[in-house]
């Protein structure tokens, strides 16, 4: 038996973790096995794209679950790119000086439910990277007290970004 195989992603076996484009819910989907008559799937397993993009959707939104490193990186580049292109979107705009709060409000008001779902992204992504820590995702709600919320969101940024993650199963899934 191959080592490198046998100790997989880690420390625990590939077959049960492998990776696959078709995410539902907290499980992993798995192909059916092939039966003998038919070399096709089953009709209620046909992989089509909107049950790819639906589950795209539903494993960003996801708050269970655990993210590694490498994918913790990943998406939170992503989260800041959509936030530079909001932002450049909002100042692009030449007479933004001139405008009133209640103005500037009313004109990108537009806006907002793109900027909650980009937060509601960063904060899954956030949570289930504390997963793979061992920490619970509760801790995001101590950000927002006032002072000390900064701080441990720094902490938690941190340690999210460089300490690895707990080896094998732990409270919060494989």
């Amino acid at each position: 038996m191959n080592s490198r195989k046998e100790f997989g992603r880690r420390g625990i076996d590939e077959t049960r973790t492998k990776r696959n484009p078709v995410y539902i819910g907290a499980q992993h989907y798995t192909a059916p096995a092939k039966s003998e008559q038919s070399s096709s799937f089953q009709d209620d397993h046909d992989v089509s794209i909107g049950t790819i993009l639906l589950n795209s959707v539903a494993f960003i939104f996801s708050f269970e679950g655990r993210l590694g490193r490498a994918m913790y990186w990943y998406l939170h580049t992503i989260h800041i790119l959509i936030l530079i292109f909001f932002v450049a979107l909002m100042f692009s705009n030449e007479h933004l000086k001139d405008y009133t709060f209640l103005e500037f409000f009313s004109e990108y008001f537009w806006l907002m439910p793109f900027v909650f779902l980009n937060s509601l992204f960063s904060w899954s992504v956030t949570v289930r990277r504390m997963h793979d820590r061992g920490v619970s995702g509760y801790w995001v709600f101590s950000w927002f007290i006032p002072i000390a919320g900064s701080i441990i969101l720094l902490v938690q940024t941190f340690k999210n970004m460089f300490f690895a993650g707990t080896q094998g199963r732990n409270k919060y899934g494989i």
